[in-house]
């Protein structure tokens, strides 16, 4: 177990995981980045048990951070706590995120 904690200790990101707020009257997930920019996930319900999570946007000064799947796992979290599925329209999410994370494959919609 301590060569585990000094393993993360050692191998930790040198900045803290960014705050994702959801803003659902926007409907989408947002990191408020300096000089005002924003990496976005926007969605769409397109029906009661589905969203559709159409379009994440990284600013380019800003890509390479892992910023997109901060911003994913935040969506995925939301949909898994209020049992959705997913409708993955975004290219990054379907052919990116759920290839990264096959754990929440089962949470595409069918």
């Amino acid at each position: 177990a301590l060569s585990s904690w000094k393993y993360r200790l050692a191998h930790r990101p040198a900045m803290s995981a960014p705050e994702v707020l959801h803003e659902p009257k926007r409907r989408r997930f947002v990191i408020y980045l300096p000089a005002g920019e924003e990496a976005v996930l926007e969605y769409e319900m397109v029906s009661r048990n589905t969203i559709d999570l159409y379009h994440t946007e990284v600013p380019a000064s800003q890509r390479g951070r892992g910023l997109g799947l901060v911003l994913c796992d935040a969506a995925i979290a939301h949909a898994r706590g209020a049992s959705l599925a997913i409708l993955p329209s975004c290219s990054y999410i379907r052919d990116y995120y759920l290839q990264k994370r096959p754990e929440h494959a089962e949470l595409v919609a069918s």
